[in-house]
């Protein structure tokens, strides 16, 4: 144990809890599971935490849950473990903590992470070297953080994973994304069918806004011809069929063209 650090009993009433901690939902079994746990053998591993100035208490850096119990074991005192260190260190320390120890919904990850972010000023890649993740991991979780608000309570509440919500992430735009939320949630579609699905819309978005190009330019060309004219196309092929009524019709055609 360094200097900076000591192992200290403390009153458990003047434990804050540091916002950094990313962890906001704590299931009533596990902690009552945890408590039972403490009543029997106490608390093996102590919680992490940092005086506060002017004995105002002490703010917990790592371990809210084993708190959490301890109080419902009905400790009044608790073994802590004492520490120094700048407000990045503890920040980091919370958010790996808690993603090592008990697994964060996906949603409390990217919190803690864009928290990290705003508050340090932090560049994703710096921020995954100081954590050790790779920079695209940061990337997909804060991510999550710009799908609707609906998509967002399926995904803290386990109704989708956070293999849907890429899939959704990519389609373009807000009222598309809640479409197929609502599609995967009512039919329980697998990750793997939710990738198919997307793709196959994400297809027919593209189907039609070709269509749309399409018509757009025979419109175009029949005002500029004055005549009936279909134009119809697949990727990079189609073909241009021009009508007319008489060979007059025709030769007006082939002058607009330029065809003697």
């Amino acid at each position: 144990m360094s200097k900076s650090e000591e192992l200290r009993d403390i009153d458990i009433s003047r434990i804050q809890i540091s916002q950094a901690q990313p962890r906001r939902h704590f299931a009533r079994d596990e902690i009552a599971q945890l408590a039972a746990s403490i009543r029997a053998v106490g608390v093996i591993h102590p919680p992490v935490v940092k005086e506060l100035p002017n004995g105002q208490g002490y703010e917990l850096i790592a371990g809210e849950r084993r708190v959490r119990a301890a109080k419902e074991a009905g400790l009044t005192v608790i073994r802590v473990l004492v520490r120094g260190g700048d407000a990045l260190h503890d920040a980091q320390l919370a958010l790996i903590e808690n993603v090592q120890r008990v697994d964060l919904n996906p949603l409390e990850v990217a919190r803690g992470l864009k928290r990290l972010v705003e508050s340090f000023g932090l560049t994703q890649r710096e921020l995954a070297r100081r954590i050790g993740k790779r920079r695209s991991t940061i990337a997909n979780y804060l991510r999550l953080l710009a799908l609707p608000d609906t998509i967002q309570q399926s995904l803290q509440q386990g109704l989708i994973t956070m293999g849907h919500a890429k899939a959704i992430l990519s389609l373009p735009n807000p009222k598309e994304q809640e479409a197929m939320h609502r599609e995967i949630v009512k039919s329980g579609a697998t990750v793997r069918r939710t990738e198919e699905l997307v793709r196959l819309r994400s297809s027919q978005e593209r189907d039609s806004d070709e269509k749309l190009h399409l018509k757009h330019l025979q419109g175009s060309i029949q005002q500029r011809l004055g005549g009936r004219v279909e134009l119809k196309g697949q990727g990079s092929r189609g073909k241009l069929i021009l009508h007319y009524d008489d060979l007059d019709d025709l030769d007006r055609i082939l002058t607009a063209l330029g065809v003697e």
